[in-house]
């Protein structure tokens, strides 16, 4: 039985290099096999090789002005080494964000399996990446198709072995703390030894979370129908998930008067793409607009269309004063300690006491969390962080 089918494509690529495309404007640096070889023009027999004009001794060879020995040479990004560096059947991509086009039937079939989930069949063929980040920080990869008879797989890894899985999943995966993963795009094959192999489209995002002072506010809040029972904060409990607000950029104008969307998924995957591109936080996004309780589709408390930054981290909460809109709090996993700088101000709720707050699915993917998790919720004492994930001090 079929999985699923993935979300509709976010991008797609013009030109084909191997088995996947690099977005216009992008730097990477994909192992292909070389058109001048030694039978060619421009080979190590020809007018540009080690034996003519341009060779060992010249300007342009081994041992010039751009090889390894001169100006670009072994630490610098454009010499001789860079492209050799990338090991053969690879894919190396070296700038982010990035969208890439590609198909796993050009792929080979080395993996069956991967330790994150070593029950899934994953014996199809696959394609691989390796991934030089600038830093380490946060990686986020989605795989998406159109084709429902195509179902690929994610997998990040930190050496080339399925045992080195950090994260897999049938959308997206993250990783985070290292400088270099492998990635590998994998097929999945049913119980009846189907491989579903086919195009897809992958996006590699990659940001660096801030540094700050996460120590939050200790004052008391009042909320509506506590009977008069102040909460303590900061406040640790369940969180629940929420839905998308409509922001000034999802084409509904920025009026609170509207328009709005006319059904609860209207403009939805655009929303989506819109908010990946403006937090730069790659996953596979898939919650509708907020319902319409004595409002709009996708309209808060607040009643105007949001900044997308702040939609994008917003919390929530049933305060009985609604803080100004962009006030920051500290959303942070207790456990890991793990924590996103959100932004208040605009939502109220959610209506059970019992649960302290609501976060978008983009502050429960970065922690780790879902529906319902025990979370902390803090007013930040340093109002000025940046919105988005934060490593505390």
């Amino acid at each position: 039985m079929r999985r699923p089918l993935h979300a509709p494509l976010a991008a797609c690529c013009i030109a084909w290099l191997l088995a996947g495309c690099v977005t216009p404007g992008a730097s990477s640096t994909p192992n292909t096999p070389n058109l001048d070889d030694d039978d060619a023009i421009d080979d190590d027999d020809a007018a540009n090789d080690d034996d003519s004009i341009d060779d060992d001794d010249a300007a342009d060879d081994d041992d010039a002005a751009d090889d390894d020995d001169s100006i670009d040479d072994d630490d610098v990004a454009d010499d001789d080494d860079a492209a050799a560096d990338c090991p053969p059947g690879v894919i190396c991509l070296d700038a982010f964000p990035i969208t890439l086009s590609g198909d796993t039937r050009t792929g080979v079939e080395d993996f069956d399996s991967y330790a994150c989930d070593p029950s899934v069949d994953e014996s199809g063929p696959e394609l691989v990446y390796r991934l030089d980040l600038p830093a380490p920080g946060f990686v986020g990869v989605l795989v998406e198709t159109v084709d429902g008879d195509v179902d690929p797989d994610v997998h990040l890894l930190s050496a080339l072995d399925p045992a080195a899985c950090l994260d897999r999943g049938h959308h997206d995966a993250q990783a985070d703390g290292v400088d270099t993963l492998w990635l590998v795009v994998d097929t999945w094959v049913d119980e009846e030894g189907t491989a579903y192999s086919g195009e897809f489209t992958l996006t590699v995002g990659w940001i660096e979370p801030a540094s700050g002072d996460c120590s939050v506010e200790t004052s008391p809040i009042d909320r509506i129908g506590d009977g008069g029972v102040p909460l303590a904060m900061p406040a640790t409990g369940p969180v629940v998930l929420e839905a998308h607000l409509v922001t000034v950029d999802d084409g509904y104008g920025t009026a609170g008067a509207g328009p709005w969307p006319a059904t609860i998924t209207e403009g939805v995957p655009e929303h989506h793409a819109t908010s990946q591109g403006a937090t730069g936080f790659v996953m596979h996004r898939s919650q509708t607009w907020a319902p319409q309780e004595s409002s709009q589709f996708g309209q808060a408390a607040h009643y105007a269309k949001l900044p997308t930054q702040d939609e994008g981290w917003y919390v929530n909460m049933m305060w009985a004063d609604r803080p100004t809109a962009g006030t920051r709090m500290i959303v942070r996993d207790p456990l890991t300690g793990r924590a996103v700088v959100a932004s208040a101000g605009f939502e109220t709720g959610p209506g059970n006491l019992d649960h302290v707050g609501g976060v978008p699915e983009e502050v429960h993917r970065y922690l780790g969390s879902g529906h319902l998790a025990e979370l902390e919720l803090g007013f930040a004492v340093d109002q000025g962080l940046p919105l988005g994930p934060i490593v505390c001090d």
